[in-house]
């Protein structure tokens, strides 16, 4: 039997359906359920209380693991360093009663400068420091794929001009 071109697309069609299906299916076991995004909402709230200064804030699902976290840009991590600003986080979700609510490893802490930062603002900057409630889905933005995202805050970094 002698498949026709026209045979070889349909047989790829079919086969992206199924594969659309199965990918379906995984994503609808991995959802981002309302409690979690009023958590994410009250982690950077209590950051913003405790004066760490958040520039982007939003829940993100990892492609390969479809798995969510908490990513908080913050411009400590350039300056304190990783594990610092990890403890100053666990600091603030203790004194405001949530670290029972997230646990610290569902949170990624990244630069201001961070590629995802950069790649998702440049669809979505947010208003100063207001919270806000965006949500991305299946989608490329300049090459990225994303699954999932949900934005509370993106402030992005200004370029500085170098006087002459």
């Amino acid at each position: 039997m002698v498949l026709t071109r026209s045979d070889l697309q349909e047989l790829t069609r079919t086969r992206l359906r199924e594969a659309r299906a199965l990918r379906s299916a995984h994503l609808d076991t991995q959802i981002l359920v309302d409690t979690e995004v009023v958590i994410g909402r009250r982690v950077i709230e209590a950051l913003d209380d405790s004066n760490i200064h958040v520039s982007a804030g939003f829940w993100f699902q990892d492609a390969e693991s479809y798995e969510w976290r908490l990513v908080i840009a913050t411009r400590l991590v350039s300056s304190e360093g990783p594990k610092k600003t990890y403890k100053a986080v666990q600091t603030a979700l203790r004194r405001h009663k949530l670290s029972e609510d997230i646990p610290l490893w569902r949170i990624s802490l990244v630069g201001p400068k961070h590629p995802l930062v950069s790649v998702l603002s440049s669809v979505f900057v947010s208003k100063g420091m207001d919270l806000g409630n965006v949500r991305l889905d299946h989608c490329v933005i300049k090459g990225v794929p994303v699954e999932g995202a949900h934005i509370y805050r993106l402030i992005p970094v200004r370029s500085r001009r170098r006087s002459k």
